[in-house]
């Protein structure tokens, strides 16, 4: 159990602020990180291995297997802590890359370590370090979480000119084994040593270990079949949609606009995101959530319209805007009603579970805009019927429960 009603907003952070220290590094070098660098290797692997691009995105789809093993991962760390099963997972990461780094060509070789990196890729993500996080924080958890979510695209901006400057000069391998490096270097010594989390058992309480497995798994159970979760998993899987789509297809959508420096504008994505992540945790500490979450998922809606072709160009960098805070609240969003109706007694798993009806909303966007152009040669359409899935994203955050009057 967790009290953190005894602290004040200023004792959160000065016992707390170590801990959103290592979350954040854990997340600039972990899964996140591998996601938003994965793209460099492709021209590598094609001229060292002749695998087509089509066999290399197969490999990549195995990833998706993350969404599978999340739930399971989460209830480890609901168990174990959320220090033993980073620990575990950042470790068999950086393996897979070291394996990936002694490839010699065998297909299957890279279709076997792709399917092992999604296995643990769950365990180095907000799935593990949001738990933590969340135990230390109840006054200024949005802002704690907005920075945590933020080391994805401070990691992204850091390591990947690293990255990429190790491919160029030592092929596919040398950008494996600096990945596995900056994994075993960077974040292991540091969860090891500060990702605490903040445990006060209630007076009279049993704290068992059978007890304690036991009221967890009564807890997510019901948590899963309570109205909250599914007006959660509504809003999540709609919003993920039209920003998973449009960051798949940035180039073309952006060249097809007229556009003819689109770089410029992934950059002002990127930092939009950033921006997001932070302003977005700070706004949901200062007021009501719920109300934050819909408004960006307004402005969702707003700049995937600014977006179709009839709207002027001038629009475009507006729209970018709007899109890069709807894929920089995604963490936040997920993240703090988790934390705020379900409590931290089963955060992970239940995150876990939300993060797989999420992922969804990923590929349905990133599998329906390129089919949508395929047949109307135009993201018109694409971009229409994700702002219009938008709208149940907005009317569930609003119905969303008072998390005050109950975790579930």
């Amino acid at each position: 159990m967790f009290d953190r009603s005894a602290l004040t907003a200023r004792e959160e952070w000065q016992k707390g602020w170590s801990v959103v220290g290592v979350a954040t590094l854990g997340m600039a070098t972990g899964a996140g990180l591998y996601h938003y660098v994965s793209s460099l290797f492709i021209v590598a692997l094609e001229t060292e291995f002749g695998w087509s691009r089509g066999d290399i995105s197969n490999a990549a789809a195995l990833g998706m297997i993350g969404t599978l093993t999340a739930p399971v991962i989460g209830r480890y760390a609901d168990r174990l802590g959320a220090r033993r099963i980073a620990m575990v997972c950042i470790t068999a990461m950086a393996l897979c890359f070291v394996a990936l780094s002694a490839m010699t060509g065998t297909y299957w070789h890279f279709l076997a370590i792709s399917a092992a990196l999604g296995i643990v890729a769950p365990g180095c993500t907000t799935l593990i370090y949001g738990r933590a996080v969340n135990s230390w924080f109840d006054h200024g958890k949005g802002i704690a979480l907005g920075i945590t979510a933020a080391g994805m695209s401070i990691g992204a901006m850091v390591f990947s000119p690293l990255i990429r400057s190790m491919i160029g000069h030592y092929g596919s391998s040398g950008g494996y084994v600096t990945l596995a490096a900056l994994m075993l270097v960077l974040p292991l010594p540091f969860v090891a040593i500060g990702l605490r989390e903040r445990t006060v058992p209630v007076p009279g309480e049993s704290m068992g270990p059978k007890t304690v497995a036991a009221d967890q798994e009564e807890h997510w159970s019901k948590a899963a079949r309570s109205r909250t979760f599914w007006i959660l998993a509504v809003a999540i899987f709609a919003a993920n949609l039209p920003a998973a789509g449009v960051l798949t297809q940035f180039e073309p959508l952006v060249l097809a606009r007229g556009i003819a420096n689109p770089t410029l504008y992934l950059t002002l994505f990127a930092v939009s995101v950033l921006i997001g992540r932070i302003a977005i945790g700070w706004l949901f500490d200062k007021f009501d959530a719920r109300r934050i979450a819909a408004l960006v998922t307004m402005g969702g809606i707003s700049g995937s319209l600014l977006l179709l072709s009839s709207s002027p160009a001038m629009f475009v960098p507006l729209a970018i805007i709007l899109i890069g805070f709807l894929q920089g609240a995604e963490t936040d969003v997920l993240a703090y009603f988790v934390a705020r109706h379900f409590g931290i007694g089963s955060f992970s798993t239940i995150y876990g579970l939300l993060f797989g009806i999420s992922m969804l909303g990923t590929a349905a966007g990133v599998i329906g805009f390129g089919q949508l152009f395929d047949r109307y040669r135009s993201y018109d359409m694409a971009l229409a019927i994700a702002a219009l899935l938008l709208v149940p994203a907005i009317i569930s955050y609003l119905v969303l429960p008072n998390h005050k009057k109950g975790v579930i």
